[in-house]
């Protein structure tokens, strides 16, 4: 038992052409998800990047304002004629 196929390079039934549409339009669905979930997953990556940066950035400008900003150790009381402007 040998099965034989012939595709006509221009099929001739209408069954034939949605056949070929339906395929058509499903591989360029599943490209276009494609894509869409790898720009997503790109997308993702980046914020996550960039809000560890932001996280980091925080960070180092605080440990930085504290190490190097000195406290208060005492208080002048304000002369009353400056205190007035």
């Amino acid at each position: 038992l040998e099965l034989t196929w012939c595709v006509s390079p221009r099929p001739n039934t209408m069954g034939a052409v949605a056949s070929l549409v339906f395929d058509w339009v499903h591989d360029v669905a599943a490209v276009t998800f494609h894509k869409a979930r790898w720009t997503l997953l790109q997308a993702a990556i980046l914020f996550c990047v960039l809000v560890l940066l932001l996280m980091v950035s925080i960070f180092l400008y605080g440990s930085f304002y504290y190490s190097y900003i000195p406290t208060v150790s005492f208080s002048t009381p304000c002369p009353w004629v400056l205190c007035a402007r």
